[in-house]
């Protein structure tokens, strides 16, 4: 299996299909393995890149999460485009994997063609919402569905995964840490913008949007009225659709 070493740690990560590169990057507490079906399917198109962060699924642990978490991986998926040598590059973020693409966008420039950002907090965490997250995880831990699912993404160790995240984005949203590190307005590639407004997650999720898009300059929305959270998992088709005609069109 391949790995690169990324501040002091082996970081985990796969390719599979051919064409133009399409990195798929990984929501909070989980791992690609989230990609395992999309994976196959936007393979038939591109090149698909799916990395586990750093601490998480295959990598090497961490002993915590640091506050700039979102930006830290960026920096780690910024070491695998470096590795691969990858140019005119796609990119689907989902949930938190939103905020690691946008750091990515907002820090890398000439190299990034398209990228599509799903369902995500927006600009900040607010400590309300950090805390409804980690009441509902620390409850859908004791779930045997729910913990399954994520010792299927991590392991044995899931739960620590689990918790390292959650006492992480209590820390943001206590000391107002910035999520998103660079300037959004010097992004230089077309940005697509996803979400529902049924997200049972993440509240008033247009608003959430927009207030990222007015700072994107290539930059649109697409609001569903159905789906959960994340959009790209709870609606795989209406997601695939709308990504393979923004990706495609010029």
């Amino acid at each position: 299996m391949p790995f690169f070493e990324f501040d002091g740690r082996k970081v985990f990560y796969d390719s599979i299909g051919s064409g133009l590169p399409l990195i798929l990057l990984h929501g909070n507490s989980v791992s690609s393995r989230m990609f395992d079906s999309e994976a196959q399917f936007y393979s038939k198109y591109y090149k698909v890149y799916l990395i586990d962060y750093p601490g998480h699924g295959q990598s090497e642990r961490l002993e915590k999460f640091t506050d700039d978490f979102w930006f830290y991986n960026s920096k780690a998926i910024l070491k695998m485009i470096e590795i691969e040598n990858l140019s005119d590059i796609n990119i689907i973020g989902t949930s938190g994997g939103a905020l690691v693409g946008l750091n990515l966008c907002a820090n890398l420039k000439g190299k990034i063609n398209k990228s599509i950002f799903d369902s995500f907090f927006g600009l900040r965490i607010e400590l309300e919402l950090a805390e409804k997250i980690y009441e509902s995880r620390k409850r859908a831990k004791k779930h045997i569905l729910t913990s399954a699912f994520w010792k299927s993404q991590h392991g044995e160790d899931w739960s620590r995964i689990v918790d390292l995240d959650l006492d992480m984005l209590v820390s943001v949203a206590k000391n107002d840490h910035p999520v998103i590190k660079g300037n959004l307005s010097q992004i230089d590639c077309s940005i697509l913008l996803t979400g529902s407004i049924q997200d049972e997650l993440i509240p008033n999720m247009k608003e959430r949007l927009e207030e990222v898009a007015e700072k994107i300059p290539k930059s649109e929305i697409f609001i569903s009225n159905v789906g959960k959270h994340p959009l790209m998992i709870t609606q795989k088709r209406l997601f695939r659709k709308i990504a393979l005609e923004f990706f495609h069109n010029n």
